[in-house]
């Protein structure tokens, strides 16, 4: 205010008395000094990277002579400032800039923000200058017990109060037009809000888990309630919504079993019936708690659509019944009930939604009906109760994941008209003993059966194509294995398949991805002459011309190993933690050995050909020929064992990234 910016260009050293009499710091002040009068070429350059301003010109110099931005702005800013507040004193926060303090908050210079409060605050009395409660002004005190907030108070900010796990009470002044997300969250002591009724919109999350919350009544101003805004509300027993009210956002009221809906009847966009949330026609169930009667859910007859989220996290339903007028049921409809038994699917749905029943885990029986051609993404993925399903032909595609971690399924019946199994789609369904693949299946997608630790018997049909990434990894009882004409094998595919006996091989069969029969100790391979990619010898699996040996497991007899004549290069994981291993023989013609081929292999004694060129052998020890040793010796740890590398859930992929691992699975007690 006491320099113009045309005057300041004209003189720039003008800025100097004015600062030095300002208070700042007098490095600070030689710092700009010696800029200005030294380096013409340096202050143009700031003039023309500035915002026109002579804070911004000054901030530009600062940062040209190493001083720091944050050092000399305060400083320009308290200039500017005049206002006086008794009681609190400028200072540069690290977090919030120049702000005002007090013994117990922190506030902007204007004292319109609150920008801060001590940790271990109980009461608070915000002043009247406020206009805004900041972000996270009092997020984390768990010790605030009760709150005055002077009609001044316009917004409160985003998660302003959250986890602020002793307030019981609140009352939020009618200046309030907007509260921002997470406001409230986690505020499970608090009982009972009034709301403003200037309020125009709750933030997503505003609400959610405030455990105790009893009561909420929606103003008339409200237009908007945000996503999950009240989800997890467990004690929330009445919600009167406006007519006001022209948004609804997703999972509101997630959770919330006891709630009881009042929609306005002049309500535009929303009904209700028997407590139930309903679009305005009442054909779609929005949030369909209050329909739950003594463990059983009837959804009314003249219901089309059951939307995304109506029951979800409903703990107190055990059987539903959905009638036959409805012809959709939404993403996450019901997932999460986890007491549910049984569902009643009529045949007029066409699809089951994403993640329909996810985590239903005590569902037991269902029954998928005709009329459905689409199974969603992950839609009875943890159905941990369930033990078989028939899939009707009708279905022509199944999401991924679709019943993934169905940890008691048994038995699953899989129509023709499919043509490809998506990821995940059996992942983990370690009851899983044996499955029928139809004829029209031609791709299997990543990890589509991976963990089905029971599945001891699978056929794959002529008309596959594509195996994908771990499609049958840590498939532990799986014992035979007759690859179908023309597939290509993702990497890792029948990974860790303990129990796999033998590999049948066709001679169309022209890529097999890296490690894809990584730790099968047992499996012999059995390779179609005809091939034109690869060969079998002794049951070891190798390239054509045998030149490069894939997996040798079968090699190994009574502990030795002897790698073939002719053999040039031992590929990555060949003969990688094969236990029995106690010698092995290599000949002059390994000119390659792969940095992981007999990881896990340290003990064994080798006996290299004197002739070999890259190789030798001293002491039964591998070496380099340049006298390098082939097991890079690490001062704190061994590498991590196929035991343990299940328990932890490490892909073996990964471990191709890490020689070494800090742990010893023996002495850990992981084997």
């Amino acid at each position: 205010e006491r320099l113009s910016m045309e005057d300041f260009l004209k003189d720039p050293s003008s800025i100097i008395p004015i600062m030095l009499e300002s208070g700042f710091d007098p490095r600070v002040v030689q710092a700009l000094d010696d800029a200005i009068s030294e380096d013409a070429e340096l202050f143009e350059d700031a003039v023309t990277q500035s915002d026109n301003s002579i804070d911004g010109i000054v901030s530009e110099l600062a940062e040209r002579r190493d001083v720091s931005v944050e050092t000399i702005s305060p400083l320009i800013l308290g200039i500017r400032s005049s206002i006086q507040v008794p009681g609190t004193e400028i200072l540069d926060s690290r977090w919030y800039g120049v702000c005002r303090a007090s013994s117990d908050a922190l506030y902007s210079l204007d004292m319109r923000t609150l920008l801060n409060v001590s940790r271990d605050i109980k009461h608070f009395t915000v002043p009247s200058t406020v206009t805004r409660i900041g972000d996270r002004a009092f997020a984390d005190r768990e010790s605030l017990k009760d709150i005055e907030i002077p009609d001044s108070v316009m917004s409160i900010g985003y998660s302003a109060f959250s986890d602020c796990k002793s307030l019981k009470k609140i009352r939020i002044p009618d200046s309030v037009t907007t509260i921002g997300d997470y406001a409230f969250s986690d505020c499970k002591s608090l009982k009972k809000v009034r709301l403003p009724r200037s309020l125009e919109a709750i933030g997503m999350d505003a609400f959610a888990f405030c455990e105790s919350l009893e009561k909420v009544d929606i103003p008339d101003s409200v237009t908007d309630i945000g996503i999950q805004a009240f989800g997890w509300c467990y004690s929330l027993k009445r919600v009167r919504i406006p007519a006001s009210v022209t948004a609804i956002g997703r999972r509101a009221f997630l959770g919330c079993d006891l709630v009881w809906f009042e929609v306005d009847p002049d309500n535009r966009f929303y009904s209700s019936r028997k407590g139930a949330l309903f679009d305005r026609e009442g054909k779609v169930l929005l949030a369909g708690y209050p329909l739950v009667h003594d463990g059983a859910c009837d959804i009314p007859d003249d219901v089309k659509a059951i939307g995304d989220h109506a029951l979800s996290c409903c703990h107190t339903v055990k059987k539903m019944r959905i009638s036959d007028s409805v012809v959709s049921i939404g993403t996450r409809a019901f997932s999460g009930c986890i007491n549910m038994r049984s569902i009643r699917i009529p045949d007029t749905i066409p699809e089951i939604g994403e993640e329909a029943l996810f985590y239903c885990r005590s569902l037991k029986e269902i029954r998928i009906p005709n009329s459905v051609k689409t199974i969603g993404m992950r839609a009875f993925s943890g159905c941990e109760s369930l033990k078989e399903i028939h899939i009707p032909p009708s279905v022509e595609e199944i999401g991924s994941g679709a019943f993934s971690w169905c940890k008691s399924l048994e038995y699953v019946e899989l129509p023709d008209s499919l043509s490809r199994l998506e990821g995940c789609v059996f992942d983990g369904c370690k009851a899983l003993k044996k499955i029928r693949i139809p004829p029209s299946v031609e791709e299997i997608g990543d990890h589509a059966f991976s963990e089905c630790r029971s599945l001891n018997e699978v056929r794959l049909p002529d008309s596959v194509k594509s195996i994908g990434y771990r499609a049958f990894a840590e498939c532990d009882s799986l014992k035979r294995v007759s690859i179908p004409s023309s597939v290509e094998i993702g990497p890792t595919a029948f990974a860790e398949c303990d129990s796999l006996r033998k590999v049948r091989i066709p001679a169309s069969v022209e890529n097999i991805g890296g490690l894809a029969f990584l730790w099968c100790f047992s499996a012999r391979f059995d390779v179609d002459p005809d091939n034109r990619r690869y060969s079998s010898r002794n049951g070891a699996l190798f390239d054509k011309d045998g030149s490069v040996l894939i997996s040798g497991y079968r090699l190994v007899r009574k502990g030795v190993c002897v790698i073939p004549d002719g053999v040039k290069e031992i590929d990555d994981y060949a003969l990688s933690w094969c236990e029995p291993l106690k010698e092995v023989r290599i000949p002059s013609s390994v000119v390659e050995i792969g940095e992981f081929s007999f990881e896990g292999c340290e003990s064994a004694r080798y006996i290299v050909d004197p002739d070999n060129g890259c190789y030798k052998s001293v002491d039964g020890k591998l070496m380099r020929k340049d006298g390098a040793p082939y097991f890079q010796e690490c001062q704190e740890c061994v590498v991590l064992s196929i035991e343990c590398s299940r328990r932890l859930h490490v892909c073996p992929i990964a471990i191709r990234l890490y020689r070494s691992l800090v742990l010893t699975c023996r002495s850990h007690g992981l084997v």
